[in-house]
């Protein structure tokens, strides 16, 4: 009979850790996409989820502008530590019509409170792209930029 309510007592206590990590990891879910909310556009959606030990990535597009959206989690602390948008504009481009002057007014427009502005070409193998690098209060971003439009076709910030 001891040994009977021991086994019961394991088993209520294995159901209750059960249940209470599904409730941790509910939290965890909600405390991400809210997050994500905050940060993507209103109409863009979630289209997939990957989860590693350390990592924990959303995925969203935008239909409207065909821009895509990684947001990556660090899976223990449930931070954000990285977003990346890649938009449907084309990075680069074999003639450059813009200046570094004209790339920095686009940004600056974007980003009035960047600070630590730092503007190179990066070339991929016949085409060329900005590179604008610069410090806000909560990341560092980093933009490619297309070197006749100025629009901005892929946009990383890395959370501090």
């Amino acid at each position: 009979m001891k040994k009977i309510l021991v086994l019961v007592s394991a088993l209520a206590v294995m159901t209750f850790c059960k249940v209470v990590g599904a409730a941790n990891d509910f939290a965890a879910i909600k405390s991400m996409l809210d997050t994500a909310e905050r940060i993507v556009p209103a109409n863009a959606e979630i289209v997939s989820t990957e989860e590693g030990a350390e990592t924990t990535l959303l995925v969203y597009v935008d239909e409207e502008t065909m821009t895509y959206y990684d947001l990556s989690f660090n899976t223990a602390t449930l931070k954000l530590e990285k977003m990346r948008a890649q938009s449907s504009n084309i990075i680069g481009s074999t003639m450059m019509s813009k200046t570094v002057g004209d790339i920095e007014k686009i940004v600056l427009q974007e980003y009035p409170e960047a600070a630590d502005l730092e503007i190179t070409t990066v070339k991929d193998g016949l085409n060329t792209c900005y590179k604008a690098a610069f410090d806000m209060a909560d990341y560092r971003a980093v933009l490619k930029l297309n070197p006749v439009t100025g629009a901005i076709g892929e946009r990383v910030l890395f959370y501090k």
